[in-house]
């Protein structure tokens, strides 16, 4: 038996942003298809926008302006992480302070730099 005992973090300790940075990169289609499976297969919800348009699957965004890919999010829910792939600075970031969304967070990096072909810097 354990005589340690842990009491819940006060209220506002739970929020803390933890961010890396992709660098420049050009990525597919089939990219982010497996992106977008990876955080569906370990969170509730996925989300998916180009620009102001929301789209339903990676399948809708060649129907998108260049203007709208130049910010692609991908925003999921329980636990929240967002992808942001655009042109100034692409990331990928929760504000959850969970071990689960923290290492989603660097899985989804590591995926990501797996991928990319590298661009020069501006």
């Amino acid at each position: 038996m354990c005589a340690l005992r842990r009491e819940p973090p006060p209220r506002d300790s739970q929020l803390s942003l933890y961010k890396i940075s992709l660098g420049r990169a050009k990525l597919w289609l089939n990219d982010l298809d497996d992106l977008v499976r990876l955080l569906e297969s370990r969170t509730k919800k996925v989300r998916l926008r180009a620009g102001d348009a929301i789209a339903d699957s990676v399948e809708d965004l060649p129907d998108a302006t260049s203007k709208e890919l130049r910010q692609v999010a991908i925003v999921t829910a329980d636990p929240f992480v967002m992808v942001r792939l655009s042109v100034v600075r692409p990331e990928v970031l929760t504000l959850d302070n969970s071990d689960e969304a923290q290492v989603l967070v660097d899985d989804v990096a590591a995926l990501l730099r797996a991928r990319k072909t590298l661009l020069p810097s501006l």
